[in-house]
């Protein structure tokens, strides 16, 4: 069987409602975003989960950390309401530690 995904990579010149948009049309099966949720130097962490609570309604929600989030000094806040979000097996973060 055929399956169909969506991935989110750096959507800059998008706006949430938009991409939410295109993503339901399109009916993945699942959604992988790749990283880069955030602008780390134009950082909307609510316009960030929103966008996950409503992409988790469209299809199953894969997430992993990228550059810019780990130059966030508020990561922790994003981290904690993704995890709330997301799965923890459909999710992969890293540690501030560990940079």
């Amino acid at each position: 069987m055929k399956k169909r995904f969506s991935l989110k990579k750096g959507v800059a010149f998008c706006t949430v409602s938009v991409l939410l948009r295109m993503l339901s049309e399109s009916g993945p099966d699942i959604i992988v975003i790749t990283g880069d949720l955030v602008d780390s130097t134009h950082t909307d962490i609510d316009t960030a989960l929103a966008f996950a609570k409503e992409a988790v309604q469209i299809a199953p929600v894969y997430y992993v950390a990228g550059n810019h989030e780990a130059r966030l000094t508020e990561y922790e806040r994003l981290r904690t309401g993704l995890v709330r979000l997301i799965p923890s097996y459909n999710f992969s973060s890293f540690s501030k530690n560990a940079l």
